[in-house]
């Protein structure tokens, strides 16, 4: 079996000879905007470093084949910056919510993507990430990317085809994640594990709505919160006893230190979320948008450490 975002590649580098072919189609629109975003992005960087010229700036871009785990609207970057021995790969995709094809209008970022990006980093079930902001919005032809270090030993579900293989902790902790942290679109493609510690990975996802949870043990209980994944995934969660799910939980509230993290993932957006702050009256003025969601990032942390609270209670923890 192999590692990495698909079996299909055993590299990042294969990854690219086998679709160099794409490169040139992705000139025309969004593509374009998206790639040099992502490069000035990375060229500050370099100055930031002290690079002063171009001689050790490396950056090479494709567009993500159509086949690759995760989010199918993006690129694939490599980078290497002043001082750096070697260079860093990265995936690259837009927010949730912004355009696909350039034929229709963007809605605002939404913060709490971004603020779970970084979450799912300190606790290393995500990749690194890194976050690229536009400096201002006309007519939604500027997005905001979501640039996320390249793994190979990403495993995801789709290539967990053995029971033999598949982690039941990983999948418990999938779940448990997906509860506490309101997030969807956990499917075969954009969850799995890690190949060396066989625990949780999750490499792309979609926000949803907050909401109040009375019972967070009774959600975790129950198999009514398995994705869409495959029958051998689905089958082994609901295979494992209650008891065994509550001691995997139990564990890995321990292990992350949730409350803590909750906090510092915050603390680390605040560049982020002040630059949202600013760009969000640009965005609403030009595209005529009433709600945004900037300010609702405080409720919706009250939320997730309701819901950590909660479960942490009920599993004898301290809170």
């Amino acid at each position: 079996m192999k590692s990495g975002f698909f079996k299909a590649y055993a590299s990042f580098d294969e990854l690219r000879a086998n679709n160099h072919y794409q490169v040139a189609a992705w000139a025309d629109g969004g593509f374009d905007i998206m790639n040099k975003a992502v490069r000035s992005h990375f060229h500050l960087q370099h100055g930031q470093k002290g690079g002063t010229s171009e001689i050790d700036f490396h950056y090479s871009s494709m567009p993500r084949p159509k086949d690759m785990p995760g989010s199918h609207y993006g690129i694939l970057v490599t980078v290497q910056l002043h001082g750096e021995e070697y260079p860093t790969k990265y995936s690259v995709n837009c927010h949730h919510f912004g355009l696909r094809d350039f034929s229709r209008r963007a809605r605002f970022p939404d913060i709490r993507e971004i603020y779970i990006y970084k979450l799912l980093e300190l606790i290393e079930v995500g990749p690194a990430v890194q976050f690229i902001l536009p400096k201002e919005w006309i007519c939604s032809r500027a997005g905001t990317y979501i640039a996320t270090k390249w793994r190979d030993d990403f495993i995801s579900l789709s290539d967990l085809e053995k029971e033999e293989d598949v982690s039941v902790e990983a999948l418990v902790q999938l779940i448990l994640l997906h509860i506490l942290f309101y997030i969807e679109h956990l499917h075969k493609y954009n969850c799995g594990q890690w190949r060396d510690t066989k625990t949780a990975a999750i490499v792309d996802f979609m926000p949803r709505e907050s909401c109040y949870r009375r019972d967070v043990k009774k959600f975790l209980l129950g198999d009514g919160c398995v994705p869409f994944w495959d029958d051998i995934h689905s089958d082994l969660f609901s295979k494992c006893c209650g008891e065994k799910r509550l001691e995997v939980a139990k564990k890995w509230l321990q292990e992350w230190d949730l409350l803590s993290k909750i906090d510092k993932a915050a603390a680390l957006i605040k560049n982020e979320r002040d630059r949202m702050k600013m760009l969000e009256n640009g965005f609403t003025r030009y595209e005529e948008l009433i709600d945004t969601v900037t300010d609702d990032l405080e409720y919706f942390i009250s939320k997730i450490k309701s819901n950590v609270k909660n479960l942490s209670s009920a599993l004898g923890l301290d809170v």
